[in-house]
């Protein structure tokens, strides 16, 4: 296990104010849970006080850290705020974070920077589509998850970016749909 530092946490979170969202969203689904103006954030909802609006979150160098207008929780910053949620401490809270967040600190990339995860099978050709009757360029099928043979259409623009469309049944749907 990689060892991750606090600083390395608040340069991938905003300050800090991911930590604070993500926890919030747990809480509070499908609503907005922080709105900031500059360096200050409204009062939100506190799940550490009834879910009364006392949360006060602020940047203060280059930190985000809180404190209750109630008092019902002491001052800290992002950090003390996730120890309160997840019930952990130093670096096991980090890498929970690391984990939740999507954060990806300490996992290898390869040379064009992307992470390097041997838990994902390559996508294999399945078949060649023809030319779209639109001209937009030719594509082909791609099998990203080899389990559940799921299928997608992708068009190879002249740009050489992919871009996903909707999910093709089967080869012989396709075959039906592109008159092969």
């Amino acid at each position: 296990m990689v060892k991750i530092s606090k600083q390395q946490i608040l340069s991938e979170t905003h300050y800090g104010l991911d930590i604070y969202a993500h926890i919030l969203r747990e809480y509070y689904q499908g609503q907005t849970v922080l709105s900031i103006s500059g360096r200050t954030c409204a009062p939100a909802r506190n799940p550490f006080n009834a879910d009364k609006p006392t949360l006060l979150v602020v940047i203060v160098d280059n930190e985000a850290r809180h404190s209750d207008a109630d008092n019902a929780i002491a001052d800290g910053n992002a950090f003390d705020f996730a120890e309160l949620h997840y019930k952990l401490r130093d670096n096991e809270l980090l890498q929970t974070l690391n984990r939740d967040l999507h954060l990806h600190i300490g996992e290898k990339k390869d040379f064009y920077g992307n992470r390097n995860n041997s838990k994902q099978s390559p996508a294999e050709v399945v078949a060649p589509v023809s030319p779209s009757p639109l001209g937009e360029g030719s594509g082909l099928f791609l099998s990203t998850n080899h389990q559940s043979k799921t299928q997608y259409r992708i068009k190879l623009q002249p740009c050489c970016k992919f871009i996903m469309q909707s999910p093709v049944i089967s080869t012989k749907s396709a075959q039906k749909n592109f008159g092969q």
